[in-house]
């Protein structure tokens, strides 16, 4: 099943991670960004919108508590990034039943999640749960 345009909470299939929320303070600097964790909160706190960059089998991930954040590649991990034109452009790839990596497609890797206290990054694909993702779709476009 391919992922439409909409609105969407993340939920890692990684054990005791739960779902992906934007960490609430930024890491200091200009412009700011901040980490992506897991949560085992039941709220509806952090929604994604995820929207197909036209043209392409790409696809952008935007922060909606932070309306101006985008999902971006700094270093190895995966944050969420408020600097104009940062968005990076990753593939959601189906991965199994209702299940989808997130593929970085300059680096031939993947979002990863360890645990609990871990934050997102790049890893080589080693099909745990842990590089396993359910995008929950809440709203289309």
């Amino acid at each position: 099943m391919s992922i439409e345009n909409g609105f969407y909470l993340i939920f890692s299939s990684g054990p005791g991670v739960g779902k992906l929320v934007i960490s609430p303070t930024a890491h200091p600097t200009l412009p700011p960004y901040h980490f992506i964790r897991g949560s085992l909160t039941k709220d509806q706190r952090e929604i994604f919108k995820v929207t197909q960059v036209e043209g392409s089998y790409l696809y952008t991930i935007h922060s909606t508590t932070r309306p101006n954040a985008a999902l971006h590649i700094q270093g190895e991990l995966i944050v969420a990034s408020e600097a104009l034109g940062s968005a990076t452009s990753f593939s959601i790839e189906p991965a199994g039943e209702g299940v989808h990596r997130i593929h970085v497609p300059a680096q031939d890797s993947v979002a990863t999640i360890l645990s609990l206290k871990d934050k997102l990054h790049v890893a080589s694909a080693d099909g745990t749960p842990s590089q396993l993702f359910t995008f929950q779709r809440l709203l289309s476009e």
